[in-house]
């Protein structure tokens, strides 16, 4: 058995299966048999961050765009909790604005789960460590039977 220490947990490699834990839980297993095409890659923390970006950006303007003119004039924007949506809508386009431009670069463990691509961010693990782990996730899957 195999363990590197992640942040908040580790990630532990047995002989039948690849574990992630966090918080002293176990959030995934994976079965070596049905794991392919491991690799390391190093990008940011907030993986899509074009549409962040523009799911940020369009909550915001369309609240703002509904809201100001309205307020300038001493109108009521809408009945009820109109407002209330257009100010959380506004709040969340800074939260994923906030969240895009201050995510930073990490690294990620990237391999093939049934076919399925599958992420493990690991955020403060030294590339060394991570690469050492990989060949050792490689060497176990190289060693494990076939899918039937």
């Amino acid at each position: 058995m195999t363990e590197l220490p992640i942040h908040r947990g580790k990630i532990v490699l047995t002989e039948t299966h690849l574990q992630v834990e966090r918080d002293a839980r176990l959030k995934e297993s994976h079965a070596l048999k049905h794991i392919s095409d491991v690799t390391i890659e190093e990008t940011h923390s907030f993986r899509h961050r074009v549409f962040g970006l523009l799911a940020g950006l369009s909550l915001l303007i369309t609240s703002l765009i509904v809201i100001l003119p309205q307020h300038r004039q001493g109108d009521v924007v809408f009945h009820g909790r109109g407002t209330e949506v257009m100010l959380f809508m506004a709040f969340m386009g800074i939260v994923f604005l906030i969240a895009v431009l201050r995510s930073r670069v990490i690294w990620w463990l990237r391999f093939r789960y049934a076919g399925v691509s599958r992420f493990v961010p690991l955020p403060e693990v030294e590339y060394d460590t991570l690469e050492h782990f990989r060949s050792i996730l490689q060497k176990a899957i190289d060693q494990c039977p076939l899918p039937k």
